[in-house]
């Protein structure tokens, strides 16, 4: 068996478990459950505030995500613009419009039990993007999120 000492997320112990973890068999070496997979992401959404219906967007965090794919020369998994009508809600319900933009790439799912790597690896995949990056945030009142999705298997 091939052992490994690092922080992952256990959901036997539900807390990070900076044990030695069987990484053959994904397994928490502490209690023996199983561990989460997980992947992470980054987002580009509106900068703004608690409204009456939800998170509303500044007027100038309003951004066409199209935009921020041109300009990224990046391919979401994920996009939408305040003011188009939310999936699978119909068009009469309340708050069917989304409050604010939102543009998502660059997921990893390398290392699924590394959560460590995972971010590393979508830094380094946006590292030669800097530059377009500050002019984002120049353009638009934005806030750039790294984020960390877990799930069990």
């Amino acid at each position: 068996m091939k052992y490994e000492t690092m922080k992952r997320w256990c959901n036997g112990c539900d807390d990070w478990a900076t044990e030695t973890i069987d990484i053959e068999n994904k397994r928490c070496f502490g209690c023996g459950k199983e561990l989460t997979h997980s992947y992470t992401y980054f987002t580009i959404v509106s900068g703004g505030k608690m409204g009456k219906c939800g998170y509303e967007a500044s007027i100038r965090g309003i951004f066409d995500p199209d935009e921020i794919t041109n300009l990224l020369e990046i391919e979401p998994f994920g996009k939408f613009k305040k003011g188009e009508h939310r999936k699978n809600v119909s068009k009469d319900a309340s708050q069917s419009e989304y409050g604010f933009s939102r543009w998502s790439g660059e997921k990893s799912e390398v290392e699924r039990y590394d959560v460590n790597k995972q971010c590393l690896n979508t830094i380094r995949r946006l590292k030669n993007k800097v530059s377009e990056l500050l002019e984002i945030k120049s353009r638009y009142d934005v806030e750039f999120v790294l984020q960390v999705v877990a799930h069990e298997c």
